[in-house]
């Protein structure tokens, strides 16, 4: 059991609370990311009422144990292990001991207005962070990114604001890459290998889909753009991108759906109809297997995605933070 004093906790908290904006905001493929609070938490309660917040948290066991309760029953969790729970899902936590020490990262994720058409790998793999009601993992190198972090600050040397925001950027990433290969992985491959070249084929598709994907199009519109059969370029989209033409297409429509949801008042049939799927039953039904909540109440939940609107009550049961 590591021994931490009040004083190293309130000191930790206060160069983690000196993170500028720039390392706090960013963006990771078509997605804007936002941390809104990093700190080591102070290790005196024993448990905390049921709820939950509009945005993702990362719990970083740095010593102790405990458990979370949610609808599903309950599980244990312990040093050395990462546990994330997503946004909106109701939980609590126990714990019979003093010595549960964590690092707790809240953050949100948004897709870009300006990027919502091209989803990437990383951005499928950060989409599955919205798959998940709570994940426990081991942390593997996680903290070393926070202690960087606060090493960077101390020093205050040039170039401290490019470093921190690299470290933050990795955090996120790293949380991504968690979920993500605890599921069925997306790779991704270097884009820059000399001799490498990029598939035509995949481009003329990836083109045509980012021209199209709000119209009423299928497999045989994109085979005869492309000159091959259907057969063929189904076969040779999956090998390359390791995902399927429907599932990219799908993909493109719910990013541009999320957009429109939290940025737009239109009613759910006419953001159905815009994205390319007016079957509204089935547009629903999509949304909610990818984003985890039903449209209506992914709306209600994040009108804006603003932290300034969440009620005291629900930002963190640890007001006791320094």
């Amino acid at each position: 059991m590591i021994k931490i004093t009040d004083k190293q906790i309130k000191q930790e908290n206060r160069f983690l609370r000196q993170l500028p904006e720039s390392a706090c905001s960013f963006e990771l493929g078509n997605y804007d990311v936002k941390i809104l609070d990093i700190h080591f938490h102070l290790p005196d309660f024993k448990s905390s009422p049921w709820h939950s917040h509009s945005y993702f948290e990362a719990h970083l066991i740095f010593n102790g144990r405990g458990q979370i309760m949610t609808y599903k029953g309950s599980r244990q969790f312990e040093a050395g292990e990462l546990l994330i729970t997503s946004p909106n899902f109701e939980h609590c936590w126990n714990t019979e001991v003093d010595d549960l020490y964590m690092y707790v990262i809240s953050f949100e994720l948004k897709v870009r207005p300006d990027g919502s058409g091209r989803p990437s790998p990383i951005d499928i793999a950060l989409s599955r962070l919205f798959e998940i009601e709570e994940f426990i993992c081991p942390s593997q190198d996680i903290r070393q990114l926070i202690i960087n972090s606060v090493a960077e600050i101390t020093e205050a040397r040039p170039g401290l604001n490019y470093m921190l925001q690299c470290y933050m950027k990795q955090l996120i990433v790293s949380f991504a890459r968690l979920v993500n290969s605890a599921r069925t992985e997306v790779f991704e491959q270097p884009e820059e290998l000399p001799d490498q070249q990029e598939d035509q084929i995949v481009m003329l598709i990836n083109k045509y889909l980012a021209d199209n994907y709000t119209n009423d199009i299928n497999l045989d519109m994109i085979a005869r753009f492309v000159a091959k059969s259907k057969r063929s370029i189904t076969r040779h989209y999956k090998n390359v991108t390791g995902t399927t033409i429907i599932d990219k297409l799908l993909q493109m429509r719910l990013f541009l759906a999320e957009h429109l949801l939290t940025n737009t008042d239109k009613p759910i049939k006419t953001v159905a109809y815009e994205v390319g799927m007016p079957d509204v039953s089935y547009f629903c039904r999509q949304f909610k297997m990818f984003f985890n909540c039903a449209p209506t109440n992914y709306r209600e939940l994040n009108p804006a995605k603003n932290s300034s609107l969440i009620p005291e009550n629900l930002k963190r049961f640890d007001a006791l933070v320094p």
